[in-house]
């Protein structure tokens, strides 16, 4: 019955989710320029918020407290895109997910175990935050300052679900411990391939120096979906990992995932 009852909600925040996926499409495309995103990259938007308001649905029924994950969901779909695009983590989208989360963990509070929940959060936030500003301090060319603040965003709900579904502290040190490593692991392995394919030639991404220094505009990796240019003149040396990649994206899936899995994570 919980299974059915999960597949249910999961059916409702889809809808929704889709819905939601135009607005996503809307701010991606005001941050990377108009038109740059192609028909296939407008669906595949919709249809990755779609599939993560459904897990949030599944994960957190018909409460009040589902309203805080959708919030991360969407704002991580947009941010990943746009760091896919322009190797940036705009600062509007980033503190903005951080204001509306923390209001909205404030005015579900009640319902969610009361406001104790929120230094929890905040802990978490500070938690996953440091880490990564430590990591930026020690490589900076390794980690970008967006990721930094996209991580006081990202602790910030890990910390919520410690305090609202677990008790006590530890869970706190678990998810966000849990979430770095998800991260790192998804982060690794999505770089690691992408140098090797840049490194046989293939513009998978786009040019790091060359979207780092791009004004929103046409889209940096359009000539990347051409046939004629599915071979770039990417430097081919003999180190794989000698090419920037955005590290945005590892850290949305590895939050989510644990967010989604807490149970799993902490027991």
């Amino acid at each position: 019955m919980g299974d059915l009852a999960a597949g249910a909600v999961a059916g409702l925040a889809a809808p929704v989710g889709l819905a939601a996926g135009w607005l996503v499409i809307g701010v991606v495309e005001r941050m990377v320029g108009p038109g740059a995103l192609n028909r296939a990259a407008r669906a595949a938007l919709a249809v990755v918020t779609a599939a993560s308001f459904a897990a949030v649905g599944a994960r957190f029924g018909v409460t009040w407290a589902v309203i805080v994950p959708l919030i991360l969901a969407a704002a991580l779909v947009a941010l990943s895109a746009i760091d896919l695009y322009r190797y940036r983590l705009p600062d509007p989208i980033t503190f903005a997910a951080f204001g509306l989360s923390l209001a909205a963990m404030a005015a579900v509070a009640p319902t969610t175990g009361g406001f104790g929940t929120l230094p929890v959060a905040l802990a978490g936030s500070a938690g996953f935050g440091s880490v990564l500003w430590a990591a930026h301090e020690i490589s900076p060319r390794g980690m970008g300052f967006g990721d930094v603040k996209l991580g006081f965003v990202c602790g910030l709900h890990l910390g919520w679900v410690a305090g609202v579904f677990h008790s006590g502290w530890s869970p706190v040190i678990g998810l966000v411990t849990g979430a770095l490593l998800l991260a790192g692991v998804v982060g690794v392995t999505g770089g690691l391939v992408v140098a090797w394919l840049r490194r046989r030639g293939h513009r998978v991404l786009p040019d790091p120096a060359a979207a780092l220094d791009a004004e929103p505009g046409p889209n940096p990796v359009a000539a990347a979906a051409s046939p004629s240019s599915d071979r770039q003149s990417w430097p081919r040396s003999g180190r794989l990992v000698d090419t920037s990649f955005p590290f945005g994206p590892a850290l949305a899936a590895g939050t989510m995932a644990a967010v989604l899995f807490s149970e799993t994570l902490v027991g």
